[in-house]
């Protein structure tokens, strides 16, 4: 959950596609929190809001489609507020970054604010259920168990926008136990329907097509 390191030049790449694209940007299993504080400092100069979603206290069951990876309580953050901390403190870093004028920090020091995440705590779906939002422009899974791997795409994929973006860590084509299978099945199902931006270290992100480009190939 949150373990994948994804390099700044593909997340920067990634974002700078989402500059007019509406919608709040959201992590789905999001470990110790070193892509969802990254997701919210662009967040911070984007103007949008943040949702991390997971149980912060590790992972849930493993079940036979896991092969026995990641028993229960692993990956914990170590609870909900100490992750709450840890994002906290990362905007008093950009804050200060952004005092400093040799520094670019992409976003005015009073713009930079605490109230820009939001945080929701559960295992996969019940987090999810808890979000009222309905419109996210970016949308990151990485969730290593199968289970909730696909039913993270059953709640993400409705709710993304036409132009959002929609990452996966942890994707092995042709794998037949842990994150891949749903992954698999979902790209398979949807392949009409999205755009492939980039699959590299086992990370893919895609494109959910717009709708004029959808009749114009059709």
């Amino acid at each position: 959950m949150g373990t994948g390191f994804l390099p700044d030049g593909v997340l920067s790449g990634v974002m700078n596609e989402l500059i007019n694209v509406p919608g709040d940007f959201a992590e789905v299993g999001v470990f110790q929190g070193a892509l969802f504080k990254r997701i919210v400092a662009v967040a911070q100069v984007l103007h949008r809001k943040a949702h991390a979603f997971d149980s912060f206290v590790g992972m849930d069951e493993p079940t036979a489609m896991d092969a026995g990876k990641y028993p229960k309580g692993d990956l914990s953050s170590g609870g909900k507020e100490n992750f709450r901390r840890t994002i906290l403190n990362s905007i008093r870093q950009h804050r200060e970054v952004s005092l400093d004028a040799d520094q670019q920090a992409g976003v005015a020091t009073d713009a930079i604010h605490d109230d820009v995440f939001s945080l929701w705590d559960g295992y996969v779906p019940e987090c999810l259920e808890k979000c009222p939002v309905e419109n996210f422009a970016f949308i990151y899974i990485d969730l290593d168990h199968h289970d909730p791997t696909q039913q993270a795409i059953e709640w993400a994929w409705p709710r993304l926008v036409e132009g959002g973006l929609l990452g996966f860590d942890d994707y092995f084509p042709g794998r037949q136990k842990l994150a891949s299978p749903p992954i698999d099945a979902f790209l398979d199902r949807e392949h009409a329907n999205l755009k492939l931006l980039h699959f590299d270290n086992n990370q893919i992100f895609i494109r959910k097509q717009l709708e004029q480009f959808q009749q114009d190939v059709a």
